[in-house]
């Protein structure tokens, strides 16, 4: 009798080791779960600030580029105004060297009547009278030599007025050409700084664009291994006893993306994406118990469920999450809201199956 009692005893306390173990382990994956959940929010966040500070980059670009588009119009319009200043100073060249030209010939001109008065031995006049045949021939000589003379250096002094009219109005457009010149060298200075700096963003989002694909495959890692982990909070002893499944958005049938698609994805498609506006209900595919209702980096607002025998239904990208942590539902019971969180192009539900935490083709579940 005593040994049946120490036996019992034995048992008993067998027993609660077993279940102090098991509860220890639970614990223990429920505190795991939570960890990478944190990390998973962590990295959502960073990845929300990556894409902040990208679109911001991307703006300062945009308006970078729309300055030197601004800036290079500037640079070619002043360009015009000093080639128009180029032929201008070319015209007064080619008029200064005929007025030069025209300058010498004169000087020549001159030279050479004077040396004819030279040569009358310093008295043209006195010459004239006397070789004049008569008073009114001697009155025509000497007035023709006073204009002869006169004439000709007044033509000379305009020829030079006129080419130092030219010199200066060359000298004037030379030194406007200079001052717009100065200013197209200035503009060509700025638009290289603006191109440095368009660099310099360019350089800052390929960084970031680096760093994203690394946050977003340390996403899929985090992801992974919480796949793993809510893999083991499920239920083992329940048996999958809900045939096929029902349709997760009722009001709509339009499949966006198939499972396995990698249209525009890095990875093959895990699940079916079902388009739907903003707000239209979501229900569960089938019964069971709500392991997940929170955020989830990628999948945005996410809702899981367990359905036994190892397999799980997730509904992600929602705008509203309807259910809780442990709330037990039934086929058709309406669980969340179709919405666009997460990595979302545009409002609609993400539907996965998972075995064993394996993602398969939900189409085998759900009813036709």
């Amino acid at each position: 009798m005593l040994n049946k009692k120490r036996y019992i005893i034995k048992i008993i306390s067998i027993a609660i080791i077993v279940v102090f173990s098991l509860s220890i382990s639970l614990q223990s994956m429920a505190s795991s779960v939570d960890d990478i959940k944190k990390s998973i929010q962590k990295n959502a966040d960073a990845q929300k600030d990556i894409k902040n500070n990208t679109a911001d980059i991307k703006q300062d670009l945009k308006t970078a580029a729309q300055e030197i588009d601004v800036e290079w119009k500037k640079y070619n319009d002043l360009q015009v105004i000093v080639q128009q200043y180029d032929e201008t100073i070319k015209r007064y060249e080619e008029e200064l060297l005929k007025a030069e030209k025209l300058y010498d010939e004169k000087q020549e001109i001159l030279k050479k009547r004077l040396r004819y008065i030279y040569e009358q031995q310093g008295n043209p006049y006195l010459n004239t009278i006397l070789n004049s045949k008569s008073i009114s021939d001697m009155l025509d000589k000497a007035h023709m030599l006073s204009l002869m003379v006169k004439d000709t250096r007044e033509l000379t002094d305009e020829v030079k007025a006129l080419k130092e009219d030219i010199a200066y109005k060359k000298t004037v457009v030379t030194r406007d050409k200079q001052k717009v010149t100065e200013k197209a060298n200035d503009k060509k200075i700025g638009i290289t700084k603006l191109k440095e700096i368009n660099q310099s963003l360019e350089t800052k989002i390929s960084i970031n664009e680096q760093t994203y694909d690394k946050l977003q495959n340390e996403d899929e890692r985090l992801n992974a291994e919480l796949a793993k982990e809510m893999t083991k909070l499920q239920s083992k002893s329940q048996s999958y006893i809900g045939g096929k499944m029902t349709w997760p958005v009722p009001a709509s049938s339009r499949i966006s993306s198939y499972f396995g698609d990698k249209v525009r994805r890095s990875a093959p498609h895990q699940g079916l994406d079902i388009a739907a506006p903003t707000g239209t209900t979501i229900v569960a595919a089938s019964g069971g118990k709500v392991i997940n209702s929170s955020v989830r980096s990628g999948y945005g607002n996410i809702v899981i469920i367990d359905h036994g025998s190892g397999i799980a239904t997730y509904y992600a990208h929602c705008s509203k999450l309807l259910v809780k942590v442990g709330d037990k539902v039934t086929a058709g019971s309406v669980i969340a809201k179709v919405g666009s969180t997460g990595n979302s192009t545009g409002p609609h539900c993400h539907f996965e199956v998972r075995e064993n935490g394996t993602a398969v083709n939900p189409l085998k579940y759900l009813k036709k």
